[in-house]
């Protein structure tokens, strides 16, 4: 790749950064936010390694709903593709899309094979023909940003990309709806995952790390973009991206809240030892 040059600054780019992530670092404000994506990339790897590593300990996934799931690899799909066509979108945006894409992939994987293969070679059972509909319809949408050269002219916006302060860049039209649609599939697919816990009223099963990555990733996540620049211009072509990321946090941020309630505060609550009197012994015990 060519050398970069930072020509307000008067100073080549960051070498090892434009090489392996195609990325100018020209001040502070970039190295900055270049670390907050980091940071945000590498708790991604890792938020659903937790849950991976409790459904194989379990060979169950009952923990976590199917159709969550299945609603993040649509938004996953659209999330890369979105960065991919739009200039605005940094390098560790798409870097954090591509590598959350196939950590997802696997959880989704690993629940079809322990709900479903696994339970019907045991028991012979057959797929709930509603969530195999719902199935089909996620995998519908999710081919609709393959269509035509999506992907093709999104890479080849990733290998020339610049900052928006650097030359003028014509937003793509594509890529801000995908971000849209990308925000809606994520903010509104945890919903089953809340409902689920509230159904139950358990969490068993559920691993909270896999959240608390998330929600330090995305809070990241926001900071790569806002420490970057404040013109209005890249603020708003990265709306999707960022409203998405603060609704999640605070959705995580809850589902957090629901573990800590269902995990260790009800199990201390009287109901769960018939009167006040059988409450009070039992925490003389726990404290004791």
């Amino acid at each position: 790749m060519q050398p970069s040059y930072c020509l307000k600054e008067n100073k080549p780019c960051v070498g090892w950064v434009q090489n392996y992530f195609s990325d100018c670092l020209c001040n502070i404000n970039d190295e900055i936010s270049f670390a907050f994506g980091f940071i945000s990339l590498i708790c991604w790897g890792v938020a659903e390694i937790p849950q991976i590593i409790t459904n194989f300990r379990a060979k169950s996934s009952h923990g976590v709903s199917l159709v969550f799931l299945l609603t993040w690899v649509a938004g996953d799909i659209f999330n890369l593709v979105g960065c991919l066509l739009e200039p605005a979108t940094l390098p560790t945006q798409y870097y954090t899309a591509l590598l959350y894409t196939i950590t997802t992939i696997v959880l989704v994987l690993q629940s079809f094979y322990y709900d479903y293969i696994y339970k019907w070679c045991k028991r012979r059972q057959k797929i709930n023909p509603e969530e195999g509909a719902y199935g089909t319809f996620l995998a519908a949408s999710i081919n609709l940003p393959m269509q035509g050269n999506a992907l093709k002219v999104g890479y080849m916006r990733l290998s020339g990309r610049k900052l928006l302060s650097q030359e003028h860049v014509t937003h793509s039209a594509l890529g801000q709806w995908l971000g849209w649609l990308m925000a809606a599939i994520y903010t509104g697919g945890r919903i089953p995952q809340i409902w689920l816990n509230i159904k139950r009223g358990s969490v068993e099963g559920l691993n909270p790390f896999m959240f608390i990555f998330a929600l330090i990733a995305n809070s990241a996540y926001v900071g790569s973009i806002l420490v970057r620049t404040t013109e209005w211009e890249s603020i708003k072509a990265n709306m999707p991206w960022l409203l998405d990321a603060i609704v999640c946090v605070a959705l995580d941020l809850f589902i957090i809240l629901q573990y800590i309630n269902y995990r260790y505060h009800r199990k201390t609550s009287p109901s769960e030892y018939g009167n006040c009197e059988d409450y009070k012994e039992a925490r003389k015990t726990i404290v004791s």
